[in-house]
């Protein structure tokens, strides 16, 4: 990964493809502060989940997940195989995943399953940071380039 002022370029290296991002938040907030927003939102999401007339809640994996790619994608780290790499080699998002390392193929099925959660939870994090307004169309981009990106890699 090379990483060049407000945009993340990624190269796979099974396909080839540049990937140019839009702009990683830690470049507007510290690393610490985009951690703890993200953390707050899914929290939150959790609370609403509870609170909503199923009853239901988090899982610890699913959790796990939904903070692992919210952080990442707020970073600009979009691809499931860059995501699963990072979880195990760069240490802001080994703590997101408190040491565990999902495979890419898990990272991609739960952005498929819960893609409204994630975009929820992603815009709330752009929302606090006053980087989107509104909030979800930008949740809504970044969402969309994580797509392209697994669709590139897998075909």
């Amino acid at each position: 990964m090379q990483w060049i002022r407000e945009k993340v370029v990624t190269v796979t290296a099974t396909t080839g493809i540049t990937q140019t991002a839009s702009h990683d938040l830690r470049e507007a907030i510290s690393e610490r502060r985009v951690m703890e927003l993200v953390l707050e939102e899914v929290q939150h999401l959790d609370e609403a989940l509870v609170l909503s007339a199923d009853g239901r809640s988090l899982t610890p994996e699913l959790r796990q997940l939904l903070t692992i790619v919210t952080y990442c994608y707020s970073v600009g780290i979009y691809g499931s195989e860059d995501i699963g790499w990072s979880c195990g080699n760069k240490v802001d998002v080994r703590y997101a995943a408190a040491n565990t390392r999902p495979r890419w193929e898990a990272i991609r099925s739960f952005r498929r399953a819960y893609r409204d959660w994630i975009e929820t939870c992603l815009a709330r994090v752009l929302s606090s940071t006053g980087q989107a307004d509104p909030p979800f169309v930008p949740a809504r981009r970044k969402l969309e380039l994580a797509i392209m990106m697994d669709t590139a890699m897998c075909d």
